[in-house]
Formats: structure tokens, sequence, C-alpha cells
């Protein structure tokens, strides 16, 4: 199993002829940009961007923007309601943050908490996740 564990320690022991070996045995296909990300999520979806935009309820040329990386968004939650709406799950979710450089969804939020409620039970509808994050007093998406 690869844990993060295990892989640091092959990169501890490691000697440099040993790099190439595990960059092409560890990260072969391993997508590190987040646009390349998002457009595997895109297709597995079968929806169209504007599709998406709009249920997300995003303009579509800011939409366009972000997932283009033209534009690199500090409203964490825009992107939160496209992966909702792309119905990402939680590991999807915190991959596609990493890689947009936006925090990570934490259990330790109680706002974040609700999210990842409906991403385990497939709560995928923006607006019952606003009408729970209100009920618990938590600004909606």
């Amino acid at each position: 199993m690869n844990t993060t564990e295990n892989l640091l320690a092959y990169l501890k022991n490691a000697d440099l002829s040993q790099l190439s070996r595990y960059r092409e045995t560890q990260l072969k296909g391993r997508v590190t940009d987040f646009r390349d990300y998002m457009n595997r999520l895109i297709k597995r979806s079968g929806r169209r961007r504007s599709e998406i935009f709009g249920l997300a309820d995003i303009p579509e040329n800011y939409g366009y923007k972000i997932l283009s990386g033209e534009i690199h968004t500090g409203d964490r939650d825009r992107l939160i309601r496209i992966l909702l709406t792309l119905r990402a799950s939680l590991d999807e979710f915190q991959r596609a943050l990493k890689l947009h450089s936006t925090a990570v969804l934490s259990p330790h939020s109680p706002r974040d908490s609700v999210i990842i409620f409906a991403l385990y039970h497939k709560f995928y509808d923006i607006n019952w996740i606003n009408d729970m994050l209100r009920k618990t007093g938590e600004k909606p998406i």
C-alpha cells in the first residue's frame, strides 16, 4: 500500500538514481494541474461546462476563467458549487481544492462539516446544502 508515509520513507532512503524510477512508477498518470484535473471530472460527469455553470449559479464567462486557470478565485464557495454539480467525491473535492491552492474541507469547521456530511451521503443538491447550512447558523455556499 502506497501511503504517504511509505512514499516519504522511500524518498528519504532513495538515492538520486532511484528518483526517476519513483516518478515513473508512483506518479505516472497522476494529474498535478488544476485545469487538467477539472477537465477529467467534467468529462466523467458528461455535462457541458455551460450546464455546470448554470447549475452552480456561476456566470458562464467567470466559470470558464476559473476552470482555465485564467483567474484564481479567492471565492472557495464557487469552486465548491462547481464540484457539487460534478458530483465529486470527498477525495475529489480535496484534490481539486489542493490543486487550486484553496483550503480543503475540514471536519473541524462547523460549516465544512455540513458539506462533508452531504458528500458522504451523496446529497449534491446545492439548495439542500444551503438549507442545512442556514439551519445550523452557517453562511450558505
